[in-house]
């Protein structure tokens, strides 16, 4: 039974770890023989351009001197979709779920005012946004538009922001607006949710992304440490060694050194940033998770 406990116990504690921030990267200079000198602000902000980093901090943490090179993660969107829900308009909502309920109950005349209001969705609506042969297209970006009639009561559209679709997420709502004034003409108070905050229940908005090309902590720590050097804020790292360095840089990590005498391999070494390193008197890191 004690094993059991234990063996359970180890994940729930592990919920109340600390989460890594993989929009950053520090390197803790405590090598005895490295110094770096104060840095001006003006060249700190000048590496943090070079680098295209959202921040880029010189400092010191627990008494040890580290650079600090921070970028978010940057996304595109791909792809956009608005649907909306149209069953509190039809008088028999339960013919309105799906296409097949609703031609059975066409079909024997149960329906009579819900299929004219599917006749004037279609011809007024649906017609003139898919731009339609013989229906006038209300706006050419219309043509833009993907359109699913899901059930009688629940249309989807779809666009894609980009190449072959549109340009901006801007210009693809300011298209769906359009959308639902044509709509408010058809059937006054249906609407296709233009934000998050517009959602709901079967009125839904969303939006696609996807992550850019990630950030190369690597070849940005590279930079920084040899501009330092070349600058003559940094001493004692030779080029081989900031070679070394720059190969652990990674969003999410710390990079630090471990001295010799100190328990562990001698050399450059990193961890997550979820876990706090502490110095002691003779620069030995002491890793602790954080929780």
């Amino acid at each position: 039974m004690r094993k059991l406990f234990i063996a359970l116990l180890l994940p729930f504690s592990m919920l109340w770890a600390c989460v890594p921030l993989f929009d950053r990267c520090v390197v803790f200079l405590n090598k005895p023989d490295v110094m770096l000198k104060p840095v001006p602000q003006k060249i700190v902000h000048s590496l943090q351009s070079q680098i295209d980093a959202d921040e880029v901090v010189i400092g010191r943490e627990g008494g040890i001197v580290s650079i600090s090179i921070v970028k978010k993660p940057r996304h595109k969107v791909t792809s956009l979709s608005s649907s909306v829900d149209l069953l509190p308009w039809f008088k028999n909502k339960k013919c309105a779920q799906s296409w097949e309920d609703f031609h059975q109950c066409m079909n024997n005349k149960r329906n009579p005012d819900d299929e004219k209001l599917y006749q004037k969705l279609d011809r007024e609506f649906v017609a003139k946004v898919i731009c339609e042969e013989g229906s006038a297209c209300e706006d050419p970006d219309f043509s833009k538009w993907r359109l699913r009639w899901l059930t009688p009561a629940k249309i989807v559209l779809e666009a894609d922001i980009g190449k072959g679709g549109f340009e901006t997420l801007e210009s693809a709502k300011k298209s769906l607006h359009k959308i639902n004034a044509l709509l408010k003409k058809v059937l006054y108070g249906a609407h296709f949710p233009e934000s998050f905050e517009e959602s709901e229940g079967d009125a839904i908005l969303s939006i696609n992304e996807v992550p850019v090309q990630p950030y190369d902590f690597q070849k940005s720590m590279l930079h920084v440490l040899e501009r330092l050097k070349e600058t003559g804020y940094l001493k004692g790292m030779p080029k081989g060694e900031m070679k070394a360095v720059a190969r652990l840089a990674q969003g999410g990590r710390k990079i630090y050194f471990v001295p010799k005498g100190c328990g562990e391999k001698s050399g450059w070494n990193r961890v997550s940033n979820a876990s706090r390193i502490r110095f002691d008197d003779r620069l030995c890191p002491h890793i602790e998770l954080l929780r």
